[in-house]
Formats: structure tokens, sequence, C-alpha cells
């Protein structure tokens, strides 16, 4: 079974702020989280369970998905950000770890989790990641993000979602400095620089 990757890439991600950044990231979370629980109400609601069986599932799984990761940073390099997108993994486990704590039948949850095994290795599972992609492709990334291009592909042990971001030119920060590595070289030059104008000024 292959992880699912989601790549972003921005010419400008370096004059971004960490505010704006992290806005993006949350857009992102909201994206996944959407798809998580959809797939796990898949799995509830398509089960041989009761109806109180389900709804006792539901109440438990609601504040679970809220604390779990909905993904990791695999890599971070310049412009662009690589992460781990735990869409069917963390619902699967979410739910493997919740029905114990539901169903006190030892047939009944060994039949759940033969079903939840049974749904990870099926086709419904690129199902719903090809419905996060569709989505991801029409996600407003605040105002500030626009998709300008978005692909897949696979590769060995991976599905990759592409996804290219641009920024209206009038919306990048305006500040100079941002494009400056500042380091103790910097300073030091700067403020050589400052003595040297400073010293050719006569004294009051």
């Amino acid at each position: 079974m292959k992880e699912l990757y989601l790549k972003i890439y921005h010419p400008e991600l370096h004059l971004l702020s960490q505010i704006t950044l992290n806005a993006l990231i949350k857009d992102i979370s909201k994206v996944v989280k959407k798809n998580q629980l959809e797939l796990i109400n898949y799995i509830i609601n398509t089960s041989t369970l009761s109806f109180s069986e389900k709804q006792s599932i539901h109440d438990r799984i609601k504040h679970k998905l809220d604390r779990i990761p909905v993904f990791y940073i695999d890599d971070f390099k310049q412009n662009s950000v690589e992460l781990i997108l735990s869409i069917t993994a963390v619902c699967l486990w979410i739910l493997s770890n919740t029905i114990g704590e539901t169903l006190k039948d030892a047939y009944k949850e060994s039949k759940f989790h033969k079903y939840i095994r049974k749904i990870l290795l099926s086709k419904k599972v690129d199902d719903f990641d090809e419905e996060f992609f569709q989505k991801i492709k029409i996600t407003i990334f605040d105002r500030r993000f626009t998709v300008k291009e978005a692909k897949k592909f696979e590769e060995k042990d991976k599905r990759i979602i592409d996804i290219e971001l641009e920024t209206p030119k009038d919306l990048l920060p305006k500040d100079v400095m941002i494009n400056t590595k500042i380091n103790r070289s910097f300073v030091d030059k700067k403020s050589k620089k400052k003595i040297e104008v400073l010293s050719r000024k006569k004294p009051k």
C-alpha cells in the first residue's frame, strides 16, 4: 500500500511570513480532516454493525480525530514543502483502536477488523485519494494563494500530489529586508559601513 504525499511549491515561498505559511497549513489540514471524516463515516455506515453501535463509534471518534496529526512534514526545501498525508492510515488506526472500546463482542470486533482490512486493500482507498486531489485543486488557500497547477503521479512506494501555488504580486511583501539573509557577517559589514559614514561627519 502506497503512502500519499503532497508536494507544495511556491516560487516566492521564502518571501512569505510565518503567519501566512501557518494559514496555508491550516487550510490544507481542513481539507485532509474533511476527507478523513468522510472515509470514517463510509466505513462505519457500510459495516454490519447495529445503528446504536455505529452511533457509539461515531461519538467516540469525534474528539480523537481532532488530536491526531493529519500529516507529517517529510521535507522542507527552498520554495517547497513536502507533506506525508495520513488520510487513510489515520482513519483505519482510529477505528481499530475505537471498536475495542465500543464492541464487547469478540466475534463482532474481529469481523469489523476484517472489514477494515478489506477497505484498506480495496480500490475505495484510491477513490478517496482521488476525491482529495479534486478538492485540493479547487481549495481557496486564503486570498494570498491560488493553485496554478495540480498533478498526481506514482513512484515506487508513493502516490504524489504535486501542487504549484502562486501569489499575486501586489500581495507579496514589499520589505527588501525579507530577501536578506541576516547573520553575523551581514551585521558586521553593515556596522563597518555605518562607522565609516559616521566617521566622515564633523562633530557638532
